[in-house]
Order: structure tokens, then sequence, then C-alpha cells
């Protein structure tokens, strides 16, 4: 019992320690980034913030909010002390003048002041993609028409046509055969 009990005391005494925090913390307001500037030039669809950290060590991060046109949501991205820049991807120029904030944070978490600057994104290149392609297996009951015009003749499917060159209409076979048909989408 007597050793339960100097364990309790032992442990009470060890998360009254623990759960001491040092109230002496003062805090650091970090200097603001000077010669702020934005870049449009060199980067069509993309915007460059650029910035000079000062000397005096009070800076921990750079954090840089705007409103993404593009995902139409609010972006925050981080910049370390040691950068001197950020990329904003993906902007675009028919969306118009895009407003960045910038703020320098210290080594406790204390922000600095907001800086705002607002530039306008060149044309972004034309940007083509093109999904996966997947065989679909299709079946002759599966392919039909709906809306037939008398001009375009009887519906021929489910064969494939093979053209006369010296007429220049289709060879049509005598009869259906029944078969699958795949189709690339």
């Amino acid at each position: 019992m007597k050793k339960n009990i100097f364990l309790l005391a032992v442990t009470l005494l060890l998360i009254g320690f623990a759960s001491c925090s040092d109230e002496d913390t003062k805090p650091i307001i970090p200097s603001d980034v000077i010669d702020l500037s934005a870049d449009t030039q060199d980067k069509p669809g993309y915007i460059v913030l650029r910035w000079a950290t000062p000397d005096d060590n009070t800076i921990r991060y750079i954090k840089v909010s705007y409103y993404d046109y593009l995902l139409e949501q609010d972006v925050v991205r981080l910049a370390s002390v040691y950068a001197d820049s950020v990329l904003i991807p993906d902007t675009r120029k028919k969306f118009g003048e895009y407003e960045f904030k910038v703020q320098s944070y210290s080594e406790t978490g204390d922000a600095g002041n907001v800086q705002t600057i607002k530039a306008v994104s060149e044309p972004a290149p034309v940007q083509v993609v093109f999904g996966e392609s997947k065989q679909i297996a299709l079946t002759v009951d599966q392919l039909s028409t709906n809306a037939q015009e008398k001009s375009e003749g009887p519906i021929l499917l489910p064969y494939e046509l093979e053209w006369d060159c010296s007429s220049g209409s289709p060879l049509v076979p005598d009869r259906y055969e029944e078969r699958d048909y795949l189709f690339q989408v």
C-alpha cells in the first residue's frame, strides 16, 4: 500500500512539473519583407511574387494568401525565410486582377503586418488534356439510331461498310453477320 501511495505521489509530482509552462516567452514581431513585387512577364499563366528579407533574423516563414479563381477557393502558400519568391501557378488573364496578401511570421508564431499587392496574369498557354482511352465492348443490340433521315438511306448497322472507289458508294453485304464491335472512346 505504501508503495502505491509513493508511486501516486511521484506521478502527480511529475504531471505537475510537466504542466508548468514558461511564461517568460515574449512575443517577437517579425519585420516585413521589403521590395515586394509581382512579375508576370517570364511565365505566361503564372505570377511570381518576389521580395527581399531584412537582415534582422526575426522572420521564420512568409505566408502568401489569395483567391484562386480556377479552383474557386482561398489558397495559402508558405515560403521559407531563405526563399526570395513564390510561384503562383495556373493563373488566368480572363479572371483579371489577383490580390495577394503577404505576411511574415516569427519563431513564436506572431504575425507581422499584412502587405497587399495586385497583379494581372499573362494569357496562359493552351493546354490540351486527353484522358485515358478505354475499350468498350458493344453488341449488335446496343447499336441504334433515334433520328434516321430518309436522305441517309437505310440503317446499315451491324456491319462495317466497304466503299466502292469507282462509284463512291458503300458496298452493302448480302446478309448481316452477328458479331461484337469494339469502339475506342
